[in-house]
This record gives structure tokens, C-alpha cells and sequence, in this order.
């Protein structure tokens, strides 16, 4: 997943800038393509991710609003377990990028775009 979001943000970059250069319909389509492939891709794995760490937010809040009061001890001590666990939201690691969400998505893209304004610029010097 590191390679996946590291290589998305020069893809973007690289596709936008060949986008704005070609002038063959054929290639642009091809290169449009592309770009919205690997925006939906990465922006729907950040987007579950999100959903993901959400939900995993709520599972503590869950349990805790079960009717645990009239259950047996044992299954009270489980619950304590799963409570003491759902302090620390499942999130999803990108090494040095943080961890997958829309924030990084939104990161990427910003990214994304300072690689093509710098191509664009050096291509016209």
C-alpha cells in the first residue's frame, strides 16, 4: 500500500501534465482514463479506510449501550475486554504517510497537483 500511495501521487502529477500537453484524442482519452481510474481507486480505499476507523470508533459505544447489566459476569468481562480494545480505532498504516484516510487522499491530490504545476513550469522554460 506505501508503493500504491507514493506512485498515485506521480502518476496524478505525470498524467495531468501529459493530459494538458497531447494533442492525439486517441492519447488523451487514454491518459483521462487513467487519471480517473487511480483517482477512484486510491480515493476509495482512503474513503473505506475512513469508514473503517469509524466504525471501529463505535464499537466501544455499542457494547457499552448493550444491556449488559442483566447478563452473566463472564459475559461482563468479555464486554470489559472488547471495550478496553475499541479505545484504539482500527487504522489502516502507510508507513511514513500517516495512515489511510480522506485526509491523505486530500494530501495526495494536493501533492499531486504541486508535481504538475512544477512540470508545467519546467516544461515551459
Amino acid at each position: 500500500m506505501f508503493m500504491r500511495i507514493l506512485s498515485a501521487v506521480v502518476i496524478f502529477g505525470f498524467d495531468g501534465f501529459y493530459i494538458t500537453r497531447t494533442t492525439d484524442k486517441v492519447m488523451l482519452l487514454r491518459y483521462v482514463a487513467g487519471l480517473l481510474y487511480s483517482i477512484m481507486e486510491t480515493g476509495l480505499t482512503c474513503w473505506f479506510a475512513s469508514k473503517l476507523s469509524l466504525q471501529s470508533e463505535m464499537v466501544g459505544e455499542g457494547v457499552y449501550n448493550c444491556r449488559w447489566c442483566s447478563k452473566p459476569i463472564s459475559f461482563q468481562r468479555s464486554l470489559r475486554f472488547i471495550i478496553m480494545r475499541a479505545q484504539r480505532p482500527v487504522a489502516l498504516s502507510v508507513g511514513p504517510f500517516g495512515t489511510l484516510s480522506m485526509e491523505l487522499f486530500a494530501r495526495i491530490l494536493n501533492s499531486a497537483y504541486s508535481y504538475f504545476t512544477v512540470l508545467t513550469q519546467f516544461h515551459e522554460k
